[in-house]
């Protein structure tokens, strides 16, 4: 899957920046947001990029959301405690022969600021 690094990186970014709160209004960090799910999985839903590309159409992008293959859009990540990171290919693979979940290590960066 060519689009897999960058779609974990923009996974793990979208996610931390437009998922929505709990009602617990303890502070919490980045990292214990994404941990705090107990185990429950993020599915991107938006992608956004500044400055927009273009994808060979002549026309600037700023929704990459928009030229992520419909087959990916259905993946579901979930994170865990060191830093090992689950990745399943949802109900629709991109190619039959894929691994249903792959699994890496994520990190974040800037000390836990967006």
């Amino acid at each position: 899957m060519k689009f897999a690094p960058i779609l974990v990186g923009l996974a793990m970014c979208t996610a931390i920046l437009s998922c929505k709160k709990d009602s617990d209004s303890s502070p919490s960090t980045d990292t214990a947001t994404l941990l705090k799910a107990g185990g429950k999985s993020w599915k991107l839903t938006t992608s956004t990029i500044s400055p927009g590309i273009d994808p060979g159409t002549g026309t600037l992008v700023t929704d990459f959301y928009s030229l992520i293959p419909a087959c990916t859009k259905d993946d579901l990540t979930k994170f865990g405690d060191a830093s090992v990171y689950t990745e399943d290919e949802g109900a629709t693979k991109c190619n039959a022969s894929d691994a249903q979940t792959v699994t890496g290590t994520w990190s974040l960066i800037d000390s836990n600021k967006n």
